[in-house]
């Protein structure tokens, strides 16, 4: 089972900017033909369906209403999310399939979701996102059990049982009802083992994910955790993040070779970021 969470933001060595006197102020071209294709697929959708509010289109694309407003905004350049853009996209194009969605996309829209998410294309898998799933994966037991339920063996209802209890069979029957997992005499199976989430589903869940780390049976062998910091520069940042995509490639291929596969729920994190909040409030008390 592969699970995108993928953050990163297109960097060009063939990015142009241009200085806007009247404002003073250097703007992105790249972002602004961004910004203006999405604006077009989106006004082009509610062209073909004249009863959608905006609001309807940001609930349905799993993107926050006042993300998209800003969006269509025409004097907006601020810079647009990758996931917003896979969100948007995959819900207005009716496609699911990442590989098919860049397949069929163009310009701007076309280079952002290869830049985030073609690392993780092969040709043998399909991965999907999906409004319906991320919105019901938002529950932190849910996600847990459709992660587990999309790993090649899946998962048994008395294994639910025993670490959710009740409450974990009652978000079993949410899965089932909304028709993203199957149950195969016991053995619970995602119809979708390779998903995408959004990206701010995906945040939400790191503390679910961090809660399964067992620091005292490191020396089971089975876990590992570093954590490093230092203040560097932007190039610095960008080598990092090529070792971690690289490392990424790897091992999702050791993942994705069902020689390796196993018993044991393995999961991995891949996550950097820098130490610094957008406002006050965000600060951690």
């Amino acid at each position: 089972m592969l699970e995108i969470f993928s953050s990163d933001i297109l960097y060009s060595s063939l990015l142009f900017c241009h200085f806007n006197l009247e404002r003073g102020i250097v703007l992105n071209v790249e972002q602004s033909s961004l910004n203006l294709e999405l604006r077009e697929l989106v006004y082009s959708h509610m062209e073909r369906h004249p009863k959608l509010s905006l609001n309807a289109i940001a609930k349905r694309a799993g993107v926050a209403s006042t993300t998209l407003r800003r969006l269509m905004q025409d004097d907006n350049r601020s810079k647009v999310q990758a996931h917003v853009v896979l969100n948007l996209s995959s819900y207005i194009l009716k496609e699911n399939n990442i590989k098919n969605l860049i397949n069929i996309t163009n310009g701007c829209i076309q280079e952002e979701l290869l830049s985030n998410f073609s690392n993780f294309i092969d040709e043998n898998k399909k991965y999907t996102t999906d409004e319906e799933i991320n919105y019901t994966l938002s529950d932190p037991v849910a996600y847990i059990i459709y992660k587990m339920a999309a790993n090649h063996n899946g998962i048994h209802t008395f294994k639910i049982n025993e670490m959710f209890g009740e409450l974990g069979l009652s978000k079993l029957d949410l899965l089932m009802a909304r028709d993203i997992v199957v149950n195969d005499d016991g053995m619970i199976h995602a119809k979708s083992k390779n998903f995408a989430l959004d990206l701010q589903t995906a945040k939400k869940h790191l503390t679910t994910l961090s809660k399964f780390y067992k620091p005292e049976e490191v020396e089971l062998d089975l876990n590992i955790m570093y954590s490093q910091s230092e203040s560097i520069n932007k190039e610095t940042i960008k080598k990092i993040k090529d070792i971690q995509r690289e490392a990424s490639v790897k091992i999702h291929e050791l993942l994705s070779d069902k020689n390796n596969w196993g018993e044991y729920p393995y999961f991995t994190i891949n996550l950097g970021e820098t130490l610094n909040f957008k406002n006050k409030r965000e600060i951690l008390q």
